[in-house]
């Protein structure tokens, strides 16, 4: 005699995966978007902090474009001076001589980043994907 298998809710099943990845998109868009911007705060805060012209702060921008295959922010420090509040500068000495001293670097920009990107996938993202019944493993 023949053995039969019957699975039950098999389409229900078919069309629930297929749902998956639209609704982890349109949430996982909405988190990139959260923590761009509040990379952006971050950064406008901290430079604040150094706040000559408030020029550094005023250029933070951040910007968003999404996609059917995902989502990409971009934050970005526009000022022309940027790098070198980032980095220092080396001694200098003007034509006459005179020494000006050396800029010791900030390093604000890519540590704040650094850590948004780290808690987006830790957290927001791991937490999203859990919500949704998937088991994360392993390290961002």
């Amino acid at each position: 005699m023949p053995v039969r298998f019957v699975i039950e809710g098999l389409e229900e099943l078919k069309a629930e995966l297929r749902r998956l990845p639209r609704e982890l998109a349109a949430d996982g868009q909405a988190i990139v978007q959260r923590r761009a911007q509040r990379a952006g705060d971050t950064l406008r805060t901290a430079y604040a902090q150094h706040r000559h012209s408030g020029n550094l702060a005023d250029h933070v921008t951040v910007s968003v474009t999404t996609s059917p295959f995902g989502v990409v922010a971009t934050v970005k420090n526009t000022a022309p001076h940027a790098f070198i509040v980032e980095e220092g500068t080396a001694t200098r000495h003007t034509e006459a001589g005179y020494n000006r001293g050396a800029m010791p670097p900030l390093h604000i920009f890519v540590p704040i980043l650094r850590r948004q990107r780290f808690e987006l996938y830790d957290e927001d993202l791991r937490q999203l994907l859990e919500r949704a019944g998937l088991e994360v493993t392993g390290e961002p």
